[in-house]
């Protein structure tokens, strides 16, 4: 999967379960950082997310679920 690919996920997956416009979660996941494999054996990707307390929980909650199914992604659009 691309990262780009991940962000809709979660954006999808967090607008379905916690409720809310997509354009709410989209700007609380934020950011989805591609890490060096070598360092992050487990996955290498994170979350970077804006917003209130509870939206950030909740981001970091889809993205362990996320991270489940889908540990390593890729870079770019295509």
């Amino acid at each position: 999967m691309k990262a780009e690919e991940i962000e809709a996920l979660l954006v999808e997956m967090l607008a379905g379960a916690a409720g809310g416009k997509p354009a709410k979660w989209l700007r609380a996941v934020g950011t989805i950082e591609i890490l060096p494999i070598t360092l992050n054996p487990r996955s290498n990707w994170r979350v970077i997310a804006r917003g209130s307390a509870d939206d950030k929980a909740a981001v970091e909650l889809a993205a362990e679920l996320v991270r489940e199914q889908h540990p390593y992604v890729t870079a770019g659009s295509d």
